[in-house]
């Protein structure tokens, strides 16, 4: 009986190839939408997932006066401080960032933002090692992603090369590539090119920053706590550090500090000097699929109305297929199954205008990185299945109820009249006019 369906089915799309051709088009760039829409959904509030101990880190984040915005900035003497102070957090870790010119050998230099950070770095984040060592305990080491190894030795090893950072001051720093890490995804919070031990950011004129001092602010300062639920505790006692740093530093004054858990880092609202990526806003984040939704239900709107309008031609067939016994739902799962086939193409031919348009989105925005991996991605292969049940009957289910209820004896008189003008047919263009306004 399915063999049947199918030479049935396959012989109808081909003799109405441009009823065939128009809807699998039309649903091919309803269902890339739709696709489109909510890998770019996942994308915005995927920042940061990536850390095996992401429940446990929280970032410290300051008030200060005359704002009511908190600072990302924090104080860098707090991140020992509080280790030392609180049993709760187990690590505590510096982030912070400068532009300088950096020189690899027989090249010329190149203005990079060098990133500084503690040794127990990569504890707290999961960003992967690719060859070499990431351990930056020793203050003449410098680990570079691949696009900055590739920046600065172009497709040599350099491994046991050196860089000179400050190149154009008098006090230049040589440094050993011990490592290469990955790039960090978009969705990080947190990005580089390259980094290096703390001790290694020097003051304008080439001294040291004192481990005693207050007034040293980095862009960020991050704790890793035993348990979540000690954020409270760990937030009210922080603000014992408020008058040490006032003390220390006049032009700002700091009035409290307070954690935030690092799945609300990109979340960058209402923070000031923020020197991390934030993530897409709630617009670009809902926008896009909101957009798409509307696109593929006029798709399937369109698919029902013609599938109804182009079934006039088909009366006969089911009049004989009644008078020769077939029932009402196996007409109406021929209907459906033809539908399917129809949705089928359309999915097989989304993949194809997704595989131009995402690359095409992610150009136009900086930090935007949109992928569709349908078979290594099984939540993306999961919803393609659920769009596939959910369009097949959207589109399917009403012209598969329609046409199947007619009798032969309506059919063969010649009294049976559907199209244009049915009930559907009109409610399907009240519903369609809104959309050809849009621009």
């Amino acid at each position: 009986m399915i063999r049947n369906y199918l030479t049935i089915i396959f012989r109808n799309l081909w003799k109405n190839k441009l009823y065939t051709f128009i809807n699998v088009i039309s649903l091919a760039v309803g269902i890339a939408s739709i696709v489109w829409g909510i890998q770019d959904y996942r994308y915005s509030f995927s920042y940061d997932n990536f850390h095996n101990d992401g429940k446990n880190i929280f970032r410290v984040l300051t008030k200060t006066a005359g704002s009511d915005n908190r600072k990302g900035y924090c104080p860098e003497l707090l991140a020992a401080s509080a280790k030392n102070d609180f049993p709760s957090i187990t690590q505590a870790v510096r982030w912070d960032s400068r532009g300088l010119n950096v020189k690899a050998p027989q090249n010329d230099p190149f203005e990079t933002g060098a990133h500084f950070t503690d040794a127990s770095f990569f504890e707290l984040f999961n960003f992967p090692l690719i060859r070499g060592t990431n351990q930056i305990q020793d203050r003449s080491t410098v680990l570079l992603t691949e696009r900055s190894a590739k920046k600065f030795f172009g497709d040599s090893d350099p491994l046991g090369k050196t860089l000179m950072l400050y190149s154009d001051e008098p006090f230049k720093m040589p440094l050993t590539v011990t490592g290469i890490l990955k790039d960090p995804p978009a969705n990080s919070s947190i990005q580089f090119d390259l980094i290096t031990n703390t001790e290694n950011q020097l003051k304008a004129d080439g001294s040291l920053i004192k481990n005693d001092e207050w007034e040293w602010l980095s862009d960020a300062v991050f704790v890793k706590l035993k348990n979540p639920g000690d954020a409270a505790m760990v937030d009210k006692g922080l603000n014992r550090y408020v008058p040490l740093q006032q003390s220390a530093r006049k032009d700002i004054k700091i009035l409290s500090f307070s954690l935030q858990p690092l799945a609300q880092v990109s979340d960058a609202i209402n923070i000031d000097n923020d020197g991390l990526r934030g993530r897409p806003t709630d617009a670009a984040a809902y926008g896009p699929i909101v957009l798409a939704i509307l696109i593929l239900l006029s798709a399937c709107l369109n698919f029902a109305n013609t599938s109804v309008a182009q079934s006039n031609r088909r009366l006969k067939e089911m009049g004989v297929r009644k008078v020769m016994g077939s029932s009402y739902g196996q007409i109406m799962l021929q209907q459906l199954f033809e539908c399917a086939i129809i949705v089928l193409f359309a999915i097989a031919l989304s993949i194809l205008f997704n595989n131009f348009w995402l690359p095409t989105f992610n150009s136009m925005f900086r930090n935007v990185k949109l992928e569709a991996h349908y078979l290594s991605d099984y939540n993306l292969t999961i919803f393609l299945g659920i769009i596939f049940v959910l369009v097949t009957l959207l589109a399917g289910a009403y012209p598969a109820l329609y046409i199947s209820r007619f009798n032969a004896t309506s059919i063969f008189r010649g009294s049976v009249k559907f199209g244009g003008s049915n009930l559907f047919s009109r409610f399907y263009w009240d519903c369609k006019s809104p959309f050809l306004l849009l621009p």
